[in-house]
């Protein structure tokens, strides 16, 4: 220690130390964007789609689109409640599966 080398415990303390901030982080950018689709984005969808009662056919893609963002934002909601709760592997997980759900 005193030439600056950790030590293993130390090294695996600073490891677990950025696994948890890091899926601490990814967790509540994944809550934070499934609340604000969920609360704003999906209602604004809906609202929107009400002015085109009377001639839907002017809505263009617009269905097809939103009816998008909900699936694929149930389909992060599913795939965030499947994360595994080892720290290492969860990290993995958020990385590789989640990050590009987002």
């Amino acid at each position: 220690a005193d030439m600056g080398i950790f030590s293993a415990e130390e090294c695996d303390a600073r490891s677990e130390i950025m696994f948890e901030n890091y899926t601490t982080t990814l967790s509540v950018e994944v809550e934070t964007l499934i609340n604000m689709i969920e609360t704003g984005i999906l209602p604004a969808c809906a609202k929107d789609m009400a002015k085109y009662q009377a001639m839907p056919s002017l809505a263009g893609e617009r269905q097809a689109t939103y009816d998008s963002i909900k699936t694929e934002t149930d389909k992060l909601k599913q795939l965030f409640d499947k994360r595994p709760h080892d720290l290492q592997a969860e990290a993995k997980y958020l990385c590789d599966t989640i990050k590009p759900q987002m």
